[in-house]
């Protein structure tokens, strides 16, 4: 009788000591959950919370904002990552606010000063927030003519963004527009307004450089397509060739 009291309260606490390791695990895994759960929660109720602020003073001159002209405007969405992938969860993740990231390619005068152009870029940057108070990031890149676009700009560019740089918009911000961080980095190349008028290259000039920089160009070599464009432009020597090639990158550099 002895040894069935005993077996009997044996396994009595062996299933009080399985049931207590039962409800361990589950607190356990309450517990990472509420830790996963935290940061998505955060997220969830910043977004009832959202509202506009104010956007990061754009001081400009309205009176020296030049004429212009948008040629290219693209939007870009991108989650809001800014530590290692590996410190997010998969929820995390997907559960990460996007930022919204504008880029614009205008084209200028090529006689702007630079004083000009820093106004009409800062003056671009303000009519762009404004108008969308959810945009992130803004890049504008200006060109004295737009079929250098898409080859690096040849004027100057305005980012504007947290802290001056790219890849540090956080879910904070992306969610509730905060810009008291925000800076506004302006560059403007050195050849803006520095030119005199028989430095600036004519028409034909550009016609010819644009023709030897066209892609069609690109798998040949110079023999090859060089004396087509001379007989072309009705140009003598590659000389006058060079010296024209010459000419109008030095006011791309």
């Amino acid at each position: 009788m002895k040894r069935v009291l005993s077996f009997i309260m044996l396994s009595t606490l062996v299933s009080c000591g399985d049931l207590e390791t039962s409800k361990i695990e589950n607190i356990k895994k309450k517990t990472e959950i509420k830790k996963e759960d935290k940061y998505i929660k955060m997220i969830k109720s910043s977004i009832s919370l959202k509202k506009d602020y104010e956007v990061s003073k754009i001081v400009f001159d309205k009176t020296k904002v030049s004429k212009y002209t948008v040629e290219e405007s693209e939007i870009d969405l991108a989650k809001t990552i800014i530590k290692p992938l590996s410190s997010y969860s998969t929820k995390q993740l997907l559960e990460l606010p996007e930022s919204k990231r504008l880029r614009c390619h205008v084209v200028v005068p090529s006689t702007i000063s630079k004083e000009s152009l820093r106004n009409t870029l800062k003056s671009i940057l303000f009519k762009k927030t404004e108008k969308d108070k959810n945009i992130d990031v803004v890049e504008i890149f200006a060109y004295d003519n737009k079929k250098d676009i898409g080859n690096g700009y040849t004027y100057g560019k305005i980012l504007w963004s947290p802290e001056g740089g790219i890849g540090k918009v956080t879910s904070k911000i992306a969610i509730m527009n905060i810009r008291d961080n925000y800076k506004t980095e302006v560059n403007i190349k050195a050849i803006v307004g520095n030119l005199k008028i028989n430095e600036m290259p004519t028409e034909k000039e550009l016609n010819i450089y644009y023709e030897i920089m066209s892609e069609k160009y690109y798998d040949m070599q110079e023999e090859e397509f060089l004396p087509a464009i001379m007989r072309k432009y009705n140009i003598k020597t590659e000389k006058e060739l060079n010296d024209i090639f010459i000419k109008v990158l030095a006011t791309k550099m």
